[in-house]
């Protein structure tokens, strides 16, 4: 090969898949590949497109071709990685992390990925603590915070900032640890997205309560990301998650405003929503096509809410011959999820696929069934219909990556055995 042209040829693939043309990267590479059929780097290129373009099968064959060709390709090692945690294959995964560490021990990405596949598996004395690679590889923004970090050291007579750092669903799931760190002896702020302020505001384990998202005086000593809880205060048992629930409380008046309004529907009455928000990187692989709940729509005695805001909301128009739903226009215009919360105290059920949706839910303790993917999130684990996260909350799982109808059919058939009733 000309050494001068095929490098910069390369090169420019790799700019341009970086700044998203990725036609333009692939057609760069697979004339590389064409020209010079050993040319890994082409092939490795040609890889991360088909991964970024959800080709899953493809894209583990082209990046497994250019390791073969030259194995010391770390983009290779961590994209083929994450390809074999979306189909449910973490055992591998973290082979392929590790095969790529050992050619750079520090790489944050590898590290990082290998932290989720470990807390899939349920490591966490492993797992929490590769997670907080978190920051350096740059999933997670990190505050600018000028007070020292909190490493786990006692509490008692010091106060700490707790703030949240990821999505709501995270927020509401590990809001649980805050009265284990009050019960340190701790003054326990909270930093939460300013949305959420409302919602939370009666929570355990809080004495004041700040937005994260604007600037505020610093009246504490410490702080701490919210995620990091578990790794500080050494939760390695999965049983250790575990707080009664519910945990999180609709305001009284607003549970009796819904009332009518909901009781009033026939049926068994099951609230539903199914999309993500679309920023989130694995939201294809979470959110359901509404079109996948017909089967439970056509259901005898079965009336559907809507309980989706925002991201998905044009599903509606587009199946409502085929997916009867109850809708309300002025759900949550005051806050968010303060009606949803109040709304599903008087459903039968909520199902539901991997969001805070789920998690507003499960923290409510009220019945509600996630549906999640091959790919899902490490916080579901691998194979149990139940969770140590909530009590009252089953997991349907995908079998195939992106095939949901056979899963909506197992609700289906779940809900006459399911003993909830009308």
């Amino acid at each position: 090969m000309n050494g001068s042209t095929w490098q910069s040829d390369v090169l420019l693939a790799q700019q341009s898949f970086e700044q998203n043309r990725i036609d333009e990267a692939e057609a760069i590479a697979t004339k590389l590949v064409a020209e010079h059929p050993k040319c890994a780097e082409a092939f490795q290129i040609i890889g991360l497109v088909q991964s970024r373009r959800h080709q899953v099968g493809a894209a583990i064959a082209t990046l497994e071709h250019a390791l073969r060709i030259r194995c010391d390709l770390i983009p290779a090692h961590s994209y083929l990685g994450l390809l074999y945690q979306s189909r449910g294959e973490p055992e591998r995964a973290i082979q392929v992390f590790e095969r790529g560490l050992l050619l750079d021990p520090a790489n944050h990405h590898l590290r990082f990925n290998r932290a989720l596949a470990l807390l899939k598996l349920g490591r966490f004395d492993q797992g929490w603590i590769e997670y907080e690679w978190r920051w350096s590889a740059a999933a997670v923004p990190r505050p600018e915070i000028p007070l020292p970090r909190w490493d786990g050291s006692p509490l008692e007579g010091r106060s700490i900032l707790i703030h949240s750092e990821q999505g709501f669903g995270d927020t509401l799931q590990f809001m649980r640890f805050l009265p284990r760190v009050q019960q340190m002896g701790a003054t326990v702020w909270m930093a939460v997205q300013k949305p959420l302020t409302r919602l939370l505001c009666d929570i355990d384990g809080v004495d004041h309560w700040m937005p994260v998202d604007q600037p505020a005086p610093i009246a504490f000593d410490l702080y701490s990301p919210l995620l990091s809880l578990p790794a500080l205060l050494q939760l390695d048992h999965p049983e250790q998650f575990r707080v009664p629930t519910p945990y999180l409380h609709p305001e009284p008046k607003r549970v009796e405003a819904w009332r009518g309004r909901i009781e009033s529907l026939p049926g068994l009455r099951i609230g539903i929503g199914w999309q993500g928000s679309p920023t989130f990187n694995g939201d294809v692989w979470r959110s359901i096509p509404l079109s996948a709940f017909s089967a439970l729509a056509n259901l005898d005695d079965v009336t559907l809410v809507s309980l989706q805001k925002h991201d998905g909301l044009n599903q509606i128009d587009q199946r409502e011959h085929q997916i009867p739903l109850v809708c309300f226009d002025d759900l949550d215009q005051d806050g968010a999820f303060l009606d949803t919360l109040a709304v599903i105290q008087h459903l039968d059920l909520v199902v539901t696929s991997d969001t805070a949706l789920a998690h507003l839910a499960g923290a409510a303790g009220v019945p509600v069934w996630c549906l999640v993917s091959t790919a899902c999130d490490w916080r579901w684990m691998t194979k149990s219909n139940d969770t140590v996260w909530y009590d009252s909350m089953r997991l349907f799982r995908q079998q195939k990556l992106g095939q949901w109808e056979p899963v909506i059919a197992e609700v289906v058939d779940a809900l006459p055995r399911s003993g909830i009733r009308r």
